[in-house]
């Protein structure tokens, strides 16, 4: 049962953090739940992020699951069901243009997360990716200022890097003191 530790890591995950644009316009909607794409079909993906998908089904709608592998991509779209697979370069290209994509959820390795985090910056998706967000601190800092500077302003899209104590109540009660 994944349920317990999937919960723990997206605790909890609120549609106003991944974009406050979507979060306003819901009522407008024509398919209620959030329609995602999950980039990356490895472990962290399948025990922590589909698990989560699929216990809310009212607040998420996998519509594509991208791999570098498309095996990976195959057996973790059909878990998901209802998701369509897509692998490679030109499968997340495809991807990232599908008009009713509402964010991308990104759970890729290290190595290659900061290229995939500036694709889909500039395909205009929100997105949600896993900490770290890069291997050095330097990376880290030139993604924070690129998004700052030419994305978080434009429209509304949101960049969110999951971080499974953001709303725990110490941590929180910490802040405010």
């Amino acid at each position: 049962d994944y349920s317990n530790s999937a919960v723990s890591c997206l605790n909890p995950l609120r549609i106003e953090d991944l974009s406050p644009r979507i979060a306003r316009n819901r009522s407008i909607m024509t398919d209620p739940p959030l329609r995602i794409a999950l980039l990356g079909a490895g472990i962290f993906a399948t025990t922590c992020h589909a698990p989560v998908i699929q216990s809310n089904p009212a607040v998420f709608s996998c519509i594509a699951v991208w791999s570098r592998s498309p095996e990976s991509a195959d057996t973790l779209a059909a878990t998901l069901g209802g998701a369509d697979a897509y692998s490679g370069e030109h499968g997340l290209q495809q991807v990232l243009q599908l008009p009713y994509l509402d964010a991308v959820i990104m759970a890729l390795p290290l190595d290659v997360q900061p290229k995939y985090v500036v694709m889909v910056l500039e395909a205009g998706k929100n997105i949600l990716s896993e900490k770290p967000i890069a291997a050095t601190v330097s990376k880290a800092k030139e993604l924070q200022q690129l998004y700052s500077r030419k994305y978080s302003s434009s429209g509304g899209m949101q960049w969110s890097i999951a971080e499974n104590f953001r709303y725990e109540p110490a941590i929180l009660r910490t802040a405010e003191a």
